[in-house]
């Protein structure tokens, strides 16, 4: 007698508002909007933790590559570094690029300020990070300046500390690099640079600490031997394979030097992530929770309200499976669009903070400037069918109430 329709048909018009009961209406959209706001928190916490996990892996490995080569101790200098990096290349295949660089604490002084900072001398033709692509102003270590006959060398500095230092393009600045307990037997190293470039990476841990040089200068400061380094910057080509290769190195080793992946240098950070991801199958399950009681709820009202309609349905033919249909069909329509608004305007959310950056950090305690998030396919599709699912099978209990009641006491209702 009835389509199939007809249940969905029955459902659509329980959702629209009505004059005689508008506390229904309420509750309904009540239920609706607590839908669309849990699968917003939802959406948006598993976006942002994506979105952390994403840039701070790929902004540490922008900065140093997948593995980094060092003496045991800090501040050991590795001898032959030419050799080291060769022999590298030869043992262990998975190597796609390796850069060599001169590091050292630094104190950092112009004419109205004072920081300490960290020194990276770097070989601008073997380079494998990408801070050149994160320069803001001027030039990445110019080869320009330091070619010029009595010109200064180059340096390039994060655009935070060069707020903090008051300086610019072409501002003159001095490094202390202290090689003992200063005294008068044990000066400093000095030297004056010429800042060339601004970078702003958007991690405060860089932006506020790391600057750059050639690995040139970094040597004449340091008084070092062109054959001298620091350590190299490893850079894979199969990132799956870092925890292997590093081993292989150690091994090989033969105690000259250590090698360390990202991870373990930033272990706490990575440790931090974790922590938060364990939390998340919490947070799933109280929303879930939250939602299946608001849809309940909702259900339970509209067969106390409509019960003079069921028994009228029932009369005219509708078996007790239609009318169970016809609830079930309504919870899935008020979940349905609850999560769909949701994860829409999570995305608008999302597409303007990629864009805008409107909600800033601050970037001394939570490591970034603005909320970093990611936009990722299988949330939506996982939040989405999920919560649909779990309404349906919410929906089981008002509606199989609903289908047991008998038409001649459902007309009797007041």
């Amino acid at each position: 007698m009835f389509g199939r329709s007809f249940p969905f048909f029955i459902a659509s018009r329980y959702l629209k508002p009505s004059r005689r009961n508008r506390f229904l209406s309420f509750i309904t959209a009540i239920a609706i909007v607590g839908v669309t706001l849990g699968t917003c928190a939802l959406l948006i916490s598993l976006s942002i933790l994506r979105g952390y996990d994403e840039t701070l892996r790929t902004t540490i490995i922008d900065f140093m590559g997948h593995i980094e080569i060092s003496g045991y101790y800090a501040n050991d200098s590795l001898v032959g570094g030419e050799s080291i990096s060769n022999g590298l290349r030869a043992r262990i295949p998975e190597i796609s690029a390796i850069s060599p660089f001169v590091r050292r604490e630094a104190i950092i002084r112009s004419s109205k300020g004072l920081e300490g900072v960290l020194l990276k001398g770097m070989e601008s033709t073997e380079d494998i990070s990408a801070i050149r692509e994160k320069v803001i102003a001027g030039e990445f270590l110019s080869q320009k300046v330091s070619a010029e006959e009595g010109a200064l060398s180059p340096l390039v500095i994060g655009k935070r500390l060069a707020d903090r230092l008051f300086v610019g393009l072409g501002d003159t600045v001095v490094l202390f690099i202290a090689t003992g307990v200063p005294d008068l037997n044990t000066p400093p190293l000095i030297e004056q640079f010429v800042v060339t470039g601004i970078y702003r990476s958007g991690m405060a841990q860089y932006d506020d600490i790391y600057v750059f040089t050639t690995i040139q200068a970094a040597r004449s400061l340091l008084q070092y031997s062109p054959d001298i380094v620091s350590g190299f910057d490893v850079m894979l080509s199969d990132p799956a394979k870092i925890g292997e290769v590093v081993q292989q190195i150690r091994h090989d080793a033969g105690g000259n030097y250590w090698a360390e992946s990202v991870f373990e240098l930033f272990s706490s950070i990575f440790a931090w992530i974790d922590l938060q991801r364990m939390l998340i199958p919490i947070v799933m399950a109280i929303i879930a929770v939250v939602a299946t009681f608001n849809v309940i709820s909702i259900l339970l009202m509209t067969v106390l309200e409509k019960t003079e309609s069921i028994g009228t349905l029932a009369t005219i033919g509708a078996s007790p499976r239609t009318i169970m249909k016809i609830f079930v069909s309504k919870g899935v329509l008020v979940t349905s669009i609850g999560v769909f608004s949701g994860a829409a305007l999570t995305l608008i959310f999302s597409i303007l903070q990629l864009r805008y950056g409107l909600i800033g950090l601050e970037a001394d305690i939570y490591i970034f400037e603005s909320v970093p998030i990611a936009i990722d396919p299988l949330h939506y599709i996982v939040v989405i069918l999920g919560t649909i699912l779990l309404a349906v099978l919410a929906t089981l209990i008002p509606a199989a109430i609903a289908g047991r009641l008998r038409p001649v006491m459902t007309l009797r209702f007041q």
